[in-house]
C-alpha cells in the first residue's frame, strides 16, 4: 500500500509525519499493511515510519527488515500515538483510546457493521479511511483494492 500525503514546510519549520504500521492479527490469513519496500518509498518521500514490533513477521518480514529500510520499530501502545496509522483489520476500542486524538487510520473499517468503534472514533475526533469502501468498479480506484490482495485485479 502507497499512500501519498502532501506536507506543508513553511521557512526554519520542518514538519514531519508520522505513519504507523500496525500489526495484523487473524490466524487465516497472514497479512501486513506495508511491506518494508513500501516503507523505504515513504521514507524516501519524507515521512517518518514506525513499524509495531512483529507487525510484519505472519507475513515473513522482519523487524530487522523494517529497521534496514529506515523505520523505527515500537510498542503497540507506542504505535497508536502516530499522526498516520496503517492497520489491516479495524483497531479495537481499547485501540482507539490509545491513538492520537485528530489523527488518521486507514484500515477495513467495516463502519455499517460497527457503529460503537465509529462512534469512539469520532469523539476521538479521527479522520478514517475504510479501505473497505473503496469502490473497486472504477479503474482509477483498482490500485487501492486490497480486499484479497492475492487475486489480480
Amino acid at each position: 500500500m502507497y499512500i501519498h500525503i502532501s506536507t506543508y514546510v513553511c521557512a526554519h519549520v520542518c514538519v514531519y509525519i508520522i505513519i504507523c504500521i500496525y500489526m495484523y492479527i487473524n490466524i487465516l490469513m497472514n497479512r501486513v499493511a506495508a511491506t518494508p519496500e513500501s516503507v523505504a518509498l515513504l521514507i524516501k518521500e519524507g515521512y517518518r515510519v514506525q513499524v509495531q514490533s512483529g507487525a510484519g513477521a505472519e507475513a515473513s518480514y522482519t523487524d530487522a527488515a523494517y529497521s534496514a529500510a529506515g523505520a523505527t520499530i515500537v510498542d503497540a501502545s507506542s504505535a497508536w500515538g502516530s499522526d498516520i496509522v496503517l492497520k489491516v483489520n479495524g483497531p479495537t476500542l481499547a485501540e482507539v483510546e490509545l491513538s492520537r486524538a485528530g489523527g488518521v487510520l486507514v484500515s477495513f473499517i467495516q463502519p455499517a457493521q460497527k457503529p460503537e468503534l465509529m462512534e469512539a472514533l469520532t469523539k476521538k475526533g479521527m479522520t478514517v479511511i475504510a479501505m473497505d469502501y473503496l469502490p473497486r468498479t472504477i479503474s482509477r480506484a483498482q490500485v487501492f483494492h486490497a480486499s484479497v490482495p492475492s487475486l489480480p485485479i
